[in-house]
């Protein structure tokens, strides 16, 4: 898009609504999981993490400020599920989509093969799980939100109706954006091969936790930001 603005090409302007919406979903989704990662480290550090001295009890103070300074995540997370709704909507009436809601036009992704875990050790499987989720939750909310306006609801109405499942998709959204240009980058910008392995196993790990914290969420009914 920034080469397209340069160039004086006006269709740049039909990427911004996608890109508001995708860096409103990234704002929300960094801070609180970056707030989170800092108060982790700091409780595994017992007593020591509590002092000032440690460095991180500062850490953990500083980085709760972005969570909402840098728009609150409630807020922006409804924008990005308003941006879904409309996207799934362009998609049904086969109107183009731009930048990284063209997963909506993917098929649905076929059950993983029981009783092998090798898909465990395939990244770019386990992006595509990130992707399907956010997929099938874009199309539940769209569903619900429209079932809410045919049952009589305004705009404003359904999306107070459907806020929470919005919430979630809006994670599941930014979730795999965020694992996807990870995958993009360690594969495009890292040419040492040892520290592209090192990499690459590194988001496994992150995704892995990522879906196993939310399915222990999920049966426990913690769950919120994501399911």
């Amino acid at each position: 898009m920034e080469y397209k603005i340069s160039t004086g090409d006006e269709t740049a302007a039909d990427e911004l609504p996608e890109l508001h919406a995708t860096c409103s979903g990234l704002k929300a989704f960094a801070t609180v999981e970056a707030h989170a990662g800092i108060e982790e480290c700091r409780k595994a550090c017992g007593g020591q993490g509590f002092l000032r001295s440690s460095g991180i009890a500062d850490l953990t103070c500083s980085f709760a400020e972005p969570v909402t300074v840098e728009g609150e995540q409630v807020i922006l997370s409804l924008q990005v599920g308003r941006f879904l709704i409309k996207s799934v909507r362009q998609m049904k009436a086969n109107n183009p989509l731009k930048g990284s809601v063209e997963y909506l036009l993917q098929e649905p992704l076929p059950a993983m093969p029981q009783g092998s875990d090798a898909w465990m050790r395939d990244t770019p499987t386990l992006v595509a799980l990130l992707r399907d989720r956010a997929r099938r939750f874009a199309l539940k909310l769209e569903a619900r939100f429209d079932a809410a306006e045919k049952g009589g609801k305004t705009f404003d109405e359904a999306t107070n109706a459907n806020a929470i499942l919005a919430y979630k998709t809006a994670g599941c959204h930014s979730s795999f954006v965020v694992a996807r240009n990870n995958l993009r980058a360690v594969d495009e910008y890292i040419t040492d091969d040892q520290t592209k392995a090192v990499l690459d196993r590194l988001l496994r790990l992150n995704i892995l936790m990522r879906l196993h914290e939310e399915v222990r969420a999920l049966c426990t009914g913690e769950a919120l930001f994501c399911q």
